[in-house]
């Protein structure tokens, strides 16, 4: 690429990361724009105290959110590290940063605060924290669960195997056992509650699913599908006894997985 046309997709990108910014950060706050961009900041934002008297100029209502836009989670960020750290080299507590990428089917966004930006590796040199893509997973195993069409005929048979009773037991719909868990489909369907596509083409029976637990299902569903996974659900929800999002993903064999979060 030339330098002219590097020079402009740069440009571009830039306006395009403050306009997505501009139209997120509305929603949610007064945006104030500086002509000369001082401190990393692209907007300052305050919260809406609609009976706050502007006169009076209080920080503690004011942050200063700086914006990327980036084309591949490959290419490295540097933010300078007295836009994250104070006199005292504790993050502080007024800026943020937006990230964006994607094109306008597929926009992802990413927020992080001083404290997530400080874990980054700081240049000595450059004095400079660089945010870079890791591509770690964030999930963890959590168990594994068994489908079954006679859910109370399957917890009963375990209970008896196994000289216990079920650890919880919801609405005739799942039982946890020490190591494992029975869960009924058919619930599901008779009170609509939305199942992954994944999920209505599993046939009962030799249907055992391994399920890992995350702290951010979106983050773990991109990342998945980055490193080539071609069998993904969409994101759900549901809300029975805790609110829960999930996703199934199959591996070449057409074995089904469950990555979930509790909210």
């Amino acid at each position: 690429m030339s330098k002219n046309l590097s020079w402009i997709k740069s440009m571009h990108n830039g306006s395009l990361g403050e306009a997505r910014a501009k139209a997120f950060l509305l929603n949610r706050f007064w945006v104030l724009e500086r002509s000369i961009d001082i401190d990393g900041a692209d907007y300052l934002i305050q919260r809406k105290l609609t009976r706050q008297n502007y006169s009076i100029y209080d920080s503690s209502c004011f942050g200063i959110v700086q914006v990327k836009f980036f084309n591949s989670r490959n290419t490295p960020i540097y933010i300078p590290a007295d836009y994250v750290l104070d006199d005292n080299n504790d993050p502080r507590l007024d800026f943020y940063l937006l990230v964006f990428t994607g094109d306008e089917d597929n926009s992802e966004i990413y927020y992080l605060s001083s404290e997530d930006i400080s874990k980054f590796v700081l240049n000595e040199t450059t004095k400079k924290f660089e945010i870079k893509y890791d591509g770690e997973m964030e999930m963890r195993y959590s168990g594994t669960y068994i489908k079954v069409s006679k859910f109370k005929e399957s917890v009963q048979l375990f209970e008896e195997i196994l000289n216990e009773k079920a650890v919880i037991y919801t609405k005739d719909r799942w039982a946890e056992f020490k190591g494992f868990s029975i869960y009924s489909q058919q619930y599901d369907l008779e009170n609509n509650i939305k199942l992954s596509n994944l999920d209505l083409n599993i046939k009962i029976g030799n249907n055992i699913i391994l399920e890992f637990i995350t702290d951010d299902i979106e983050i773990d569903y991109i990342k998945l599908r980055d490193i080539g996974i071609k069998t993904l659900s969409e994101i759900c929800f549901l809300d029975i006894k805790t609110p829960y999002k999930f996703f199934h993903f199959c591996d070449n064999d057409g074995n089904q997985f469950e990555v979930g979060q509790y909210l």
